[in-house]
């Protein structure tokens, strides 16, 4: 097994690396990366090749333009499950959605507007999906919902559209939703239409700064946004600039919800955790 540089060798190189990625990929924004993060992507990407010397793995980067690739791609972290996080969605499903309901039916508004932001391929929007198809089978409640889902990477868009999983991918998923949601394909299960038709998929990047959301949303205003497991590769600067936008998406007291690993980042920048532990969250001033 080959043994990549250490962390601090490869550190104290990082600044080349990135000079020669930026020359070579001016439309993928890699300032904003965390440090720690991109160390060990280099590392991971030098023990892949074999490759023992960071000079040598420079020099790499500085001439081949598909070596800058793979790298960018494997910074693009695209990883995702369905139902990820149970108690999260138990949550969403037992407390907030009733309550959801409950104020669309005072204040005659229409639609649940949510937003899975950097969506991989569709695991999260579709789960949302399910979910609220479910709720509204069983309460018989009127649910008028739309739900928005964006990502940067088209390759993950595309996989998300064509709503075809493969059968590990599936594990955490209730044998009842299997059975009622997917269609066995080719040795894998394709999403039901229904489902598919429930969730519009574009592209979208976090850190434009011209748009606060996905302009197939029109305007926003957002009841509810997922943006889970992004915010850990993105150093304190782009953390902040993400978190605002997302903020600005929401409606007054609409909920963010994000990975537990990134509960501490949410609770910095001025919201406050509805229920303790689930990664679900409000602004402060709008208590």
């Amino acid at each position: 097994m080959t043994i990549p540089p250490s962390f601090d060798v490869i550190g104290k190189k990082l600044p080349d690396i990135l000079h020669f990625i930026s020359l070579k990929n001016t439309e993928t924004n890699i300032a904003g990366f965390d440090e720690k993060f991109l160390i060990v992507t280099i590392q991971k990407r030098m023990a892949a090749l074999g490759c023992l010397k960071v000079d040598n793995y420079l020099g790499l980067i500085a001439e081949n333009q598909e070596e800058n690739a793979s790298l960018i791609k494997l910074m693009q972290v695209g990883y995702s499950e369905f139902f990820r996080n149970p108690f999260t969605f138990a949550t969403i499903e037992t407390i907030l959605l009733p309550r959801l309901v409950k104020q669309r039916k005072k204040t005659s508004t229409g639609e649940i507007r949510f937003w899975s932001a950097a969506c991989a391929n569709g695991q999260e929007p579709y789960s949302l999906a399910m979910l609220l198809e479910d709720y509204r089978e069983t309460t018989k409640q009127l649910l008028p919902y739309r739900i928005f889902a964006t990502d940067i990477n088209m390759e993950l868009l595309d996989q998300a559209t064509s709503g075809y999983y493969s059968e590990k991918s599936l594990d955490n998923l209730t044998l009842r939703r299997l059975k009622k949601w997917f269609v066995p394909a080719n040795g894998g299960y394709n999403i039901t239409e229904e489902i598919r038709r429930a969730v519009d998929f574009s592209v979208f990047d976090l850190l434009n700064e011209n748009m606060i959301s996905p302009p197939v949303s029109i305007f926003g205003n957002f009841d509810m946004v997922f943006c889970c497991n992004l915010l850990i590769y993105y150093n304190a600067d782009y953390r902040r600039k993400i978190l605002e936008k997302l903020s600005k998406s929401l409606i007054p007291g609409g909920y963010l919800i994000t990975g537990p690993a990134e509960r501490h980042f949410v609770k910095e920048f001025g919201f406050h955790e509805t229920i303790f532990n689930t990664a679900i969250f409000q602004k402060k001033h709008q208590e």
